[in-house]
């Protein structure tokens, strides 16, 4: 069996392992950063009887869309979306195969898993990992499939739920984490020992979580996604609380300072900056006129540039260090 796999990043690294070691034939077919394009026209998938669509979709799900309808594929293949994608994206994949003639569970099987949990190889998975599909037969092929991947398997027959449920639970990480950014605002203010205070709240089994501004990930992604679709007071607090951290943490640099920001986005295929923090906070010490320079493990110095970012120089020599939100002052000679 071959399967090709859109996007390897951590989970289907992991994920191609798995498969490998069941003796499937397992691809990966990177989907450039740049709008999308490569240098084929179409991705040569025609022969794939699997197909896992996990290349993040960031502040929208049109590159998905556009991805899928480069695909060439074979009647009776298995698509399997495994990233966080709006409500309704599966229904509107099943519209889009419409359009070439096929019928899900009939040409095509259609199945949402999608893997906010990172699969171990070795020792199996973290947690559950749920499944749903687009029909009846769609859920049976992807449980028959995905059986090889995942030791708990946990079928959701309704495929809305199986969309939202990652949204959810990085949205409820968000608002936990702006709560704790509120509260460490308050002991920055008072003189109060941040680090105690979080050691004496999580004694009695609460979980207050540290603080961090920094790299892009799903949270703040996901948090814009619910809100977008779910519009709340208390969402969009969470989201102004966010903001008004980085805001604080901007007043801590002097205007026209030397500033290295050290990481920027969670891993090397995700380059969505529209709600990441850390590109945020760059516009804003910028605006503020300070120089900023920007490193990230998974970007190259290129890369950065082309993005608009100034890469490090070795021949300036910084006042300020931002990491892991957090801002130091640059150490000395």
């Amino acid at each position: 069996m071959r399967v090709s796999i859109m996007g390897l990043q951590k989970q289907g690294l992991n994920l191609a392992f798995r498969l490998t070691r069941e003796g499937m034939k397992v691809e990966n077919l990177a989907v450039c950063r740049e709008n999308g394009k490569r240098e084929k026209e179409l991705y040569d998938t025609g022969d794939s009887e699997v197909i896992i669509l996990g290349m993040p979709v960031g502040a929208g799900t049109c590159f998905l869309y556009q991805t899928l309808n480069r695909l060439v594929l074979q009647k009776g293949v298995l698509l399997a979306v495994a990233t966080s994608v709006m409500p309704g994206t599966t229904e509107h994949i099943r519209e889009l195969m419409a359009q070439r003639g096929w019928i899900a569970g009939r040409d095509f099987n259609l199945v949402l898993t999608p893997f906010h949990n990172e699969l171990n190889p070795e020792a199996g998975d973290a947690a559950p990992q749920i499944i749903s599909g687009l029909t009846p037969a769609c859920l049976a092929r992807g449980r028959e499939f995905f059986a090889h991947c995942s030791d708990q398997l946990v079928p959701i027959s309704d495929i809305r739920i199986a969309e939202i449920v990652p949204i959810i639970e990085n949205a409820h990480r968000f608002i936990h984490m702006s709560f704790a950014q509120e509260v460490k605002d308050y002991c920055t203010q008072n003189q109060i020992d941040w680090p105690v205070l979080r050691w004496a709240v999580n004694l009695a089994g609460h979980t207050l979580p540290e603080v961090c501004a920094g790299v892009g990930d799903d949270l703040p992604r996901d948090m814009a996604f619910l809100q977008g679709f779910c519009p709340s007071p208390l969402f969009a607090g969470a989201l102004a609380a966010d903001v008004r951290y980085r805001h604080n943490l901007c007043q801590k640099v002097k205007d026209g300072q030397h500033v290295l920001v050290i990481g920027l986005v969670a891993d090397d295929e995700t380059l969505e900056l529209v709600n990441n923090p850390t590109a945020q906070l760059i516009c804003q010490l910028q605006h503020k006129g300070c120089h900023v320079y920007v490193q990230d493990e998974h970007i190259s110095p290129r890369e950065l540039a082309a993005l608009g970012f100034e890469p490090p120089n070795p021949q300036v020599k910084y006042d300020v260090i931002f990491k892991q939100g957090e801002i130091y002052q640059a150490w000395e000679d």
